[in-house]
């Protein structure tokens, strides 16, 4: 089964970092798979750089664990904070490309970057993203982690 890992990213207002992926009408958080022998921590870094330009620190993160998301892909995520004015989403890039089934031509994965509210987070969530971060209580328990008294 293929496990995907990814940084769940939030600021002192409590606002999600998110991309907007190329293509469709919705946002993800940045995530992709775990390469062979990559720890999740690993792959979780090596993809928030690679789809947004972000460049984090392994210590600052705290691990939320490995959970089901799909039939054949489980995800294991982390959190952490960074001030809102540390990361200009306009400054942000996605270096990730992949070939775009219809022009066959090179896109980035990810073509655009927001602070999202965490009360937004869902209807800009794929379906399962959506239910993953907020019904499944995933957001929630991140945001009680990383701004605990």
């Amino acid at each position: 089964m293929d496990i995907s890992c990814g940084i769940l990213v939030l600021n002192e207002r409590r606002e999600l970092f998110m991309a907007h992926v190329t293509g469709t009408s919705h946002w993800d958080i940045p995530k992709g798979l775990k390469d062979d022998g990559e720890l999740p921590m690993d792959a979780a870094l090596r993809e928030t750089r690679e789809e947004t330009s972000l460049d984090l620190a392994g210590e600052n993160l705290i691990d939320l664990g490995e959970m089901a998301y799909l039939a054949q892909k489980r995800l294991h995520l982390f959190a952490t904070s960074m001030a809102s004015s540390d990361i200009d989403p306009d400054a942000c890039h996605c270096t990730s490309m992949f070939e775009h089934w219809k022009t066959g031509k090179e896109l980035p994965e990810a073509d655009g970057f927001a602070w999202v509210p965490w009360q937004k987070v869902r209807e800009h969530c794929a379906a399962r993203m959506g239910k993953l971060l907020v019904d499944e209580g995933v957001l929630r328990r991140a945001i009680a982690l990383v701004f605990q008294p």
